[in-house]
């Protein structure tokens, strides 16, 4: 259950019982979620679940015989429904003891395909860096407000001009606490050529496999290669995928406070500048 909250995941048991017969089955078994008394079968007709005949079973508790009746018995069926309302997955061939594992597998498939949204937590992951070493998140998460920002391709002029921005505001960026990650389909010999080219003074991050786009629900088009002069020399900078110019902001806690779909290149960085004083002014104003 544990596993299932932390993913935000209610969880509603449903069948015939009555109320009574509900509440005895949560106090044996110390059941901590909700039981729906569905005991004329609306629930389950309404989610095309098969109905058969009730009944009732005599069981002991607390050292008593106890009635457990049944207005209905419905079939075992599990049905998720997204943060829309709409179903997002039906499971009509239960497997009575591995329905929790099943249905948490399926959760982190849909929160994958759908990315993150505000506070949803960061999942663990690793990822190589610019010099082609492993970056771990939780050797970051909860030390700084992290902002993971993603885009197409490397000396580019829009990314050209959204690094830089970064560079130029890192030491107030610095100040407020702010660790900039910068997110792209490039590999790391691209990375390292464009760092080179511009001074850049902060981390990007190698996502050659859209590891990472999947896990924050970033659109990705087609890669590419691009051939560009520096030092002299002409070097040809590859990328497996171009991801959508989007920003994220990651807490404290590990959790999404912000994401921005809409950004533009050059003002990225102020933006996120305002956005990070007007997170800490709120958390002033609760204390």
């Amino acid at each position: 259950m544990s596993q299932l909250k932390s993913n935000d995941v209610e969880v509603i048991g449903i069948s015939g019982d009555n109320v009574k017969s509900h509440q005895m089955f949560k106090k044996v078994h110390k059941l901590n979620f909700t039981l729906l008394a569905d005991d004329k079968g609306t629930v389950a007709k309404a989610f095309g679940v098969p109905v058969r005949k009730g009944g009732s079973l005599k069981f002991e508790v607390d050292g008593k015989l106890e009635n457990f009746v049944r207005g209905v018995t419905t079939g075992r069926q599990t049905f998720i429904i997204d943060k829309a309302g709409k179903i997002a997955f039906i499971n009509r061939k239960v497997n009575a003891s591995k329905d929790s594992k099943k249905v948490l597998e399926v959760i982190k498939e849909l929160k994958a395909k759908e990315g993150l949204n505000v506070g949803d937590k960061l999942p663990k992951f690793e990822a190589k860096d610019d010099q082609g070493k492993v970056w771990k998140s939780t050797d970051h998460v909860g030390k700084k407000i992290l902002v993971f920002y993603f885009y197409p391709a490397n000396m580019t002029g829009g990314c050209t001009k959204q690094a830089c921005a970064y560079r130029d505001d890192r030491e107030e960026l610095k100040k407020l606490g702010v660790e900039v990650i910068g997110v792209s389909g490039d590999n790391v010999k691209s990375h390292q050529v464009f760092k080179k080219a511009h001074n850049l003074n902060f981390t990007l991050l190698a996502d050659e496999k859209g590891q990472l786009a999947k896990i924050f629900g970033v659109n990705k088009r087609k890669g590419g290669s691009l051939k560009r002069e520096v030092d002299g020399k002409e070097v040809t900078l590859i990328r497996s995928y171009s991801a959508s110019r989007w920003t994220y902001v990651i807490g404290l806690d590990g959790k999404l406070k912000h994401k921005n779909q809409k950004v533009k290149a050059a003002q990225d960085s102020k933006d996120i500048i305002k956005l990070v004083k007007k997170m800490k002014a709120a958390k002033k104003d609760k204390k």
